[in-house]
């Protein structure tokens, strides 16, 4: 799971990182923020787009990034 300030910036890129060493990347997409709102829609955008993208936001698309909330998150 990553959090962060800057979702169009370093909590992209860090998410291409993960997910290109075969990491499942969730995101919380109330723990991030960016300076404006369309910052924050071209930062998820690029999230679900990047590489092994997950463009229907598919649930925990192995090896992919997944945007989700804190409340449907648990750990086990």
């Amino acid at each position: 799971m990553m959090v962060g300030w800057k979702v169009s910036g370093s909590l992209t890129y860090s998410s291409v990182g993960a997910t290109l060493r075969d990491y499942t990347v969730v995101i919380p997409v109330d723990t991030t923020a960016a300076a404006t709102d369309y910052e924050q829609t071209i930062g998820f955008y690029q999230i679900l787009n990047q590489g092994n993208g997950n463009l229907t936001n598919v649930p925990l698309k192995p090896k992919a990034p997944t945007l989700s909330r804190t409340d449907m998150i648990t750990f086990q």
